[in-house]
């Protein structure tokens, strides 16, 4: 998983700007298994702190999977900025 930010003062496109993973490798905060069957969905949380200020973001998900017939799927994406 991966994240870039912008805020209003920063002239550059979104698009020009880099991605950051999530951890320093794209990795989720607690290592989660892989599911058994195609219908179990289990959460993944990914937390970032110390970042600049900011008045935009996107997520870049990157997924793998063991089977062509069945890639993986994401259910119920949720991403969510506090400024604390």
């Amino acid at each position: 998983m991966y994240y870039r930010l912008s805020n209003a003062d920063d002239a550059r496109k979104m698009g020009d700007l880099a991605w950051r993973p999530f951890n320093d490798d794209g990795t989720p905060d607690t290592a989660i298994s892989p599911t058994e069957n195609r219908y179990e969905f289990k959460e993944h949380k990914f937390s970032a702190s110390d970042l600049t200020t900011f008045t935009a973001f996107q997520l870049k998900i990157t997924m793998t999977g063991t089977s062509s017939c069945y890639p993986p799927i994401v259910k119920d994406l949720r991403g969510i900025a506090l400024a604390v």
